[in-house]
């Protein structure tokens, strides 16, 4: 969160509200000047997208909203990903969004038909640390 902060990356987080965090943040606002506003990310996402012309990436660490809300918007404004990586438990048998292949995306103009996609089925609180270790890894040797 520190380096998106110091390099002005924004992180989007659409499920705030429906969260423990998000419970917690109304409850401080009863005793103090402070409110979210989650109809503002959709506003500042799309200034976002819509501003830049460069390529996009996606990290998905788990399933559910966040997974639904980058693509989905990206579709709306004509552009699609880049780069996805996903970690979640979850399986795509039972039919779920949170266990669906991400590479079902590309058929829906969600990710650049070229985008590079990593689908992992592994614990985010495994996988996550591991991987960002190898990255920081792979930059150190460049």
């Amino acid at each position: 969160i520190r380096a998106c902060y110091d390099m002005n990356i924004p992180i989007f987080c659409p499920a705030l509200t429906d969260s423990v965090l998000g419970f917690q943040a109304w409850m401080y606002s009863q005793f103090k000047k402070f409110s979210l506003n989650s109809q503002l990310d959709i506003k500042d996402f799309f200034d976002f997208a819509w501003k830049k012309n460069k390529n996009y990436g996606l990290l998905i660490l788990g399933g559910g909203v966040p997974k639904h809300f980058v693509p989905l918007m990206m579709q709306v404004t004509g552009k699609s990903l880049d780069y996805t990586i996903q970690i979640t438990m979850d399986r795509p048998e039972h039919g779920g969004v949170s266990g669906m292949q991400i590479r079902e995306a590309k058929s829906w103009g969600k990710i650049a038909e070229k985008g590079l996609i990593c689908d992992m089925r592994a614990d985010v609180t495994l996988a996550f640390p591991l991987l960002v270790a190898n990255i920081l890894n792979y930059l150190k040797k460049k």
